[in-house]
């Protein structure tokens, strides 16, 4: 396992760790909210080999839409960045409002962590 890999199974393991929140193991499935997962990265590769030494990734939060969106957001989206807090050299930049293909055809209210790790 090379080393993005394993931060991508760090993450999931992270946001697996909170309670009653759905995680989706790749992309573009269909979520059930409150649902997560994580992104495909950004790589910088500022190396001399061709290895990445930094990832960035996005870690969307997915909720229903509807009267309780804004305090499902609220609600979920500490406990993700609190759970992502505890990788190792995973680093929370920014959260944004946003939205997030559901695997429906319609895109879900969304937070999108934006999550910096270095290799």
């Amino acid at each position: 396992m090379n080393a993005v890999e394993a931060v991508i199974d760090a993450l999931y393991g992270a946001l697996a760790a909170v309670d009653g929140l759905r995680v989706a193991r790749g992309v573009g499935l269909r979520l059930d909210p409150p649902a997560a997962l994580v992104g495909p990265p950004q790589l910088e590769l500022n190396g001399i080999a061709s290895e990445p030494t930094e990832a960035t990734f996005i870690v969307p939060v997915v909720v229903a839409d509807g009267e309780h969106t804004l305090a499902d957001l609220m609600a979920w989206t500490p406990l993700v960045i609190a759970a992502i807090d505890a990788v190792d050299d995973a680093v929370v930049r920014r959260a944004d409002p946003g939205s997030w293909p559901a695997g429906s055809g319609s895109d879900l209210p969304a937070y999108l962590i934006t999550v910096e790790v270095a290799l």
